[in-house]
């Protein structure tokens, strides 16, 4: 997780401001999630509706949403 001070920009790695990022956008229980990560220094972060999260939430997040679709 990238630290809280060094905030996610749309453009540039918070650690070493590199533009070669690539990122992953989904939507889960009405969410947008989107996983970023650095081609240079591989720094990566999560971020929910614009806000940096943890990993562990998103993992509850995802772990929430298989449990509904499956009680359905």
């Amino acid at each position: 997780m990238v630290a809280k001070s060094k905030r996610p920009s749309e453009g540039s790695c918070p650690v070493c401001r590199s533009g070669e990022l690539i990122t992953i956008s989904m939507s889960v229980n009405g969410s947008d999630l989107r996983f970023t990560t650095c081609h240079m220094c591989e720094a990566k972060w999560w971020l929910r509706e614009g806000e940096e999260i943890s990993l562990s939430s998103v993992i509850g997040e995802v772990a929430q949403a298989g449990v509904k679709r499956s009680s359905s």
